[in-house]
């Protein structure tokens, strides 16, 4: 499949995930809440419906994408409330700002993603974890053995750093992204993962809002988790080693 003809007007819900061939999309209908491009062979979004809830467009090449206009920033409709965008190499985007549940995970440049692919046709990797969507049979950690720490984390783009987070988001999932400097949070979130960055930046005491019940912070300095301060009341999971 390369592309999709017209959609019904009335159409609510649009999955055309894991679609490899599918590089062209169609004009997408005003009526839309929910559509998921996870996994497609398309490098640009179409422009957005005014009234979509929900978007999945993980494991994309898209790149510095255009949508909803011609700036070279990906702005997303205001009623958006979940946005996942893991291994879809955006270089900039504007959060709606009304969003709730955000993914941003595993972002990396293209020839760091080349590099995987190649790796994992001479190498015997199983067990898929978190770059599964970029290659049907990848293991990050077996990865780890052949490519240095250094290349491996100087080769992602630092996308959450150029955001601004909204106070509305719940979730928000930046693992395996170069952080380099803790995020000011919004203080309605309840869920936290910033694992396996590279930490090294933040006050003499980070912030972590009352409501938290999910902190994750495995993979990133250890001098870092000494700066926490005071763990919020509500705090359910905790992961830091």
């Amino acid at each position: 499949m390369l592309s999709i003809g017209t959609l019904p007007k009335s159409l609510k819900y649009f999955d055309c995930s894991l679609n490899k061939n599918l590089t062209t999309l169609s004009e997408l209908p005003d009526t839309l809440t929910y559509f998921d491009c996870c996994g497609t062979g398309i490098t640009t979004l179409p422009t957005l419906p005014p009234n979509l809830e929900e978007l999945d467009c993980s494991c994309n090449d898209l790149g510095i994408s255009i949508c909803n206009g011609d700036s070279d920033i990906c702005v997303f409709p205001d009623s958006l409330k979940k946005l996942i965008c893991n291994s879809c190499n955006f270089t900039e985007i504007k959060l709606p700002p009304n969003l709730e549940h955000f993914e941003c995970s595993n972002h990396f440049q293209r020839e760091t993603i080349d590099l995987f692919k190649q790796l994992n046709k001479t190498r015997d990797i199983s067990n898929a974890s978190g770059m599964n969507c970029i290659q049907d049979n990848f293991n990050i950690d077996e990865v780890m053995k052949y490519i240095s720490r250094k290349q491996l984390y100087g080769e992602r783009y630092n996308l959450i750093s150029s955001i601004d987070l909204p106070e509305s988001l719940k979730f928000v999932d930046c693992s395996r992204n170069n952080l380099t400097i803790f995020p000011t949070l919004p203080k309605n979130i309840t869920y936290f993962d910033c694992s396996h960055n590279e930490i090294r930046h933040y006050s003499s005491h980070v912030y972590l809002p009352e409501g938290l019940e999910t902190l994750n912070i495995q993979g990133n300095n250890n001098q870092f988790v000494g700066r926490l301060g005071k763990l919020p009341k509500s705090l359910t999971v905790f992961k830091y080693k």
